[in-house]
């Protein structure tokens, strides 16, 4: 594609940043980013209190984040290790070591387990690692990650795959498809997992994860402060595809309170999410196959909740134990919950609810919960709905649909990124976004 072609990408999360910025490098002199919301970032937020960042999405580093820490180093931004993880019991409150959770456990068989486990990581490096997916329609890949555990006999592992899957909002194992799972739990991120429960275990100090200092969302505001033509706060009204003459694509967008403009753009990037809610909010008429495509893509109905709270020290907890057994709550009842920074008041909560249930109807649940745990809720800072983890079930994925994803790529002179063409984690949107303008651009 020339140099000189217009192209314009739709959503200024990581995916799209990262598109726009190597377009750019790449020697493309006109990129337009547009932004619905007043800010950029997406899933990358975070509000800030008492001069520090308090994350509403993605916070964790592993040693996988190469692109993120690449970043990092071009902005001279700082990382710094997490707090230690526990267990804690919704009942009471009471808080428990990670190494509850191997207790009985034949520990022969969990390092079996994990040595397995390795090896189906190299066994499916070339359809799960890399950019996106490859070729998993004839593989056992498309089914739950529950019953792919079971299939394979990993029932000493199960119970520790909980915490970076269910707490870290992508779902239950019964729910997640294998081939996600995989990706995500890739050798980096499981290793990481393995090294913190090994140092827990050993009563170490953690050195990883890490988080950013200065938070996730100043790494996204650092990246768009390199792209030319960006606009935040853009509703787009209507997208025409497949015009006549030399640019097949137009746009008409307003942004603020400016009048509407239409332009002409060569080619059209949509990073933003591709569930059927979301699409159709895009005011861009789908062709059958791309309306079939995107129809079974469902997301996870999550929620972060900031507040200063008192009854628990400076952690990471997964209340994944209720009554002295594993237990995984449910209807917006907490999973996850941090205190990001030492010596801070400031608590992050996170749940999941049914869908449909929004901040009015989870809140008051949350904060029940938090009393039923014995932490004391002082000032609300704030309560996100996030539409978290947009995917096609283990089903569609047996139907090809990654297979139909990448065919779809540069028809009607559009190209699709972001999330749903590979898994909800920074690292992994930026690694698409990126391999998709050397792909096609």
């Amino acid at each position: 594609m020339d140099r000189g072609s217009r192209i314009a990408i739709v959503g200024a999360g990581a995916g799209g940043l990262a598109a726009a910025l190597h377009l750019q490098e790449r020697g493309y002199r006109h990129v337009t980013v547009m932004e619905r919301e007043p800010d950029v970032g997406g899933l990358c937020d975070a509000i800030q209190i008492g001069g520090k960042p308090y994350e509403l999405g993605a916070a964790l580093l592993s040693w996988e984040y190469k692109n993120v820490f690449q970043f990092l180093r071009r902005y001279d931004m700082e990382t710094s290790p997490v707090a230690p993880f526990y267990l804690l019991d919704r009942a009471g409150g009471k808080v428990l070591p990670l190494t509850w959770l191997m207790e009985g456990q034949d520990k022969l068989a969990l390092a079996a387990d994990v040595t397995r486990y390795l090896f189906q990581l190299m066994r499916y490096h070339s359809e799960v690692g890399g950019p996106g997916f490859r070729d998993i329609e004839d593989t056992d890949l498309c089914q739950p990650f529950e019953a792919w555990l079971d299939a394979h006999g990993f029932t000493a592992l199960k119970n520790q795959l909980v915490i970076p899957i269910t707490c870290y909002g992508y779902g239950r194992l019964s729910e997640i498809p294998a081939a996600h799972a995989l990706k995500y739990l890739n050798f980096g991120n499981f290793s990481t997992s393995l090294y913190i429960s090994g140092v827990e275990a050993l009563g170490g100090q953690l050195s990883w994860p890490r988080k950013i200092v200065q938070g996730m969302h100043s790494l996204m505001a650092n990246i768009a402060g390199e792209v030319t033509d960006l606009r935040v706060g853009c509703t787009i009204e209507q997208i025409e595809r497949d015009r006549p003459g030399p640019h097949p694509i137009r746009i008409r967008s307003r942004t603020g309170t400016d009048a509407p403009v239409e332009e002409d753009f060569d080619a059209l990037i949509v990073t933003s999410k591709q569930d059927p809610e979301t699409m159709a909010g895009l005011q861009m008429p789908l062709d059958p196959s791309e309306a079939a495509l995107f129809a079974p893509v469902q997301a996870r109905n999550f929620f972060t909740l900031v507040c200063d709270a008192q009854g628990l020290g400076y952690g990471l907890y997964c209340a994944i134990v209720e009554n002295g057994a594993f237990s995984l709550p449910s209807g917006g009842v907490p999973i996850f919950m941090g205190r990001l920074w030492e010596g801070s008041p400031v608590l992050n909560v996170y749940a999941e609810a049914e869908a449909g249930a929004d901040e009015t109807v989870v809140k008051p649940r949350m904060l029940a919960a938090l009393e039923q745990m014995n932490v004391t809720v002082g000032k609300v800072h704030t309560i996100r709905r996030w539409k978290y983890f947009p995917h096609a079930p283990a089903e569609a994925l047996a139907d090809g649909f990654f297979q139909k994803f990448e065919a779809a790529q540069g028809r009607h002179a559009t190209y699709y990124a972001g999330s749903g063409a590979c898994f909800e984690c920074v690292e992994d949107s930026i690694e698409y976004s990126v391999a998709l303008v050397q792909r096609f651009f």
